[in-house]
């Protein structure tokens, strides 16, 4: 990971991605949107 740029927030929104698949339907909802919601920082 590089600094910058929005680099720990797309890191951070894929591991939560590969993460919400080992959840419970809503907690699996909750985080997927989540980490989706990380991506629009950097933007």
């Amino acid at each position: 990971v590089v600094a910058g740029g929005g680099a720990v927030e797309a890191a951070l929104s894929v591991y939560l991605e590969h993460f919400a698949t080992s959840l419970g339907s809503r907690e699996q909802l909750a985080i997927a949107e989540f980490a989706e919601s990380l991506l629009i920082i950097p933007k």
